[in-house]
C-alpha cells in the first residue's frame, strides 16, 4: 500500500514536472530527490506483510538520514574551502586578528565533519 501511495506521488510530480527531473520548486527539485531516495530501496520491490513494512520503513529512512547527511557535509565543505581562501587572504594582509577567528571557524566546521562522519557510521550500522 504504502508502495503504491509513493509511486503515486511519483507519477504526479512527473506530470507536473513534464517529465523533467530538474523542475524546481521552492528550491528543491521534489522528481530527483524523490528518485534517488527510491532507487535501490526496498520499495521497488516486492514486500510482504508487517516485517516487510518495517524492513522497508527503516530502510527509507536510513536512505533519506544518508541523503542529508551528505547535504550538510558539502555545505560544509565548501563552507571550510571560503574559510582557508579568506585566512590566506588575511596573512597575506597580515591581519593577526582576522587570521585567529578563520582559524577558530575552520576548526569549529572541521569538527563538524567529524560529527557527520559519525553520524554516518551510526547510519550504517
Amino acid at each position: 500500500m504504502l508502495k503504491n501511495f509513493v509511486w503515486a506521488i511519483m507519477d504526479f510530480l512527473t506530470i507536473l514536472s513534464c517529465g523533467d527531473n530538474t523542475a524546481t520548486c521552492l528550491g528543491m527539485m521534489p522528481v530527483s530527490m524523490l528518485s534517488e531516495a527510491l532507487e535501490g530501496s526496498p520499495l521497488s520491490s516486492v514486500s510482504v506483510g508487517p516485517a516487510g513494512l518495517w524492513s522497508l520503513a527503516a530502510a527509507t529512512a536510513r536512505k533519506q538520514v544518508a541523503m542529508s547527511i551528505k547535504e550538510r557535509r558539502s555545505k560544509l565543505k565548501v563552507r571550510n574551502a571560503w574559510l582557508i581562501i579568506e585566512r590566506q587572504k588575511a596573512e597575506d594582509g597580515h591581519d593577526v586578528e582576522a587570521i585567529a577567528v578563520l582559524t577558530e571557524e575552520i576548526n569549529r566546521v572541521e569538527g563538524q565533519l567529524k560529527v557527520l562522519d559519525e553520524q554516518e557510521k551510526m547510519n550504517h550500522g
